[in-house]
């Protein structure tokens, strides 16, 4: 299993559909996922630069900066208190998801690198609350198998 399987089968677990693609990419996905249509939250991943390998113990896990948004669609011209409980319905999800981590069997948070609030991301209107984060597998290569 990869490692944006394990991020996937975690954000599932929290109940949000999950995209995957370059940042650049995200676009075609955004308009054709039957989420957004129906008002649910989906969360918007990509990898960001800059992973490393650690070793813990005697093992060799892979770290990983990873950016998640965790998105609604929203009106051209959103009321402001409309999108608020928009984003604050995303941020939710997004916490429980960073939570959700502490309890995983694959995937530990190493750390919380930033949070932002985000109004448009993609040619539709968006709003998220990301999260990036630097997370590690917690099975990794030990001397057996290399």
């Amino acid at each position: 299993m990869t490692v944006i399987d394990k991020i996937r089968e975690s954000v599932q677990a929290v109940g949000c559909a999950f995209l995957y693609n370059a940042e650049g990419e995200m676009n075609d996905l955004v308009a054709r996922c039957p989420e957004f249509q129906n008002d649910g939250v989906v969360c918007l991943c990509y990898l960001l630069k800059n992973g490393t390998a650690a070793q813990v113990g005697c093992s060799w896990v892979e770290r990983v900066n990873v950016g998640l948004f965790f998105s609604m669609l929203a009106e051209y011209d959103f009321d402001g208190i409309e999108n608020e409980e928009r984003l604050e319905c995303c941020k939710q999800y997004a916490l429980r998801w960073v939570q959700s981590l502490v309890n995983s069997d694959t995937l530990r948070l190493v750390s919380v690198n930033s949070t932002e609030r985000v109004y448009n991301t993609t040619t539709d209107v968006l709003t998220a609350y990301a999260v990036n984060v630097t997370i590690e597998e917690l099975m990794g290569i030990t001397p057996c198998n290399v």
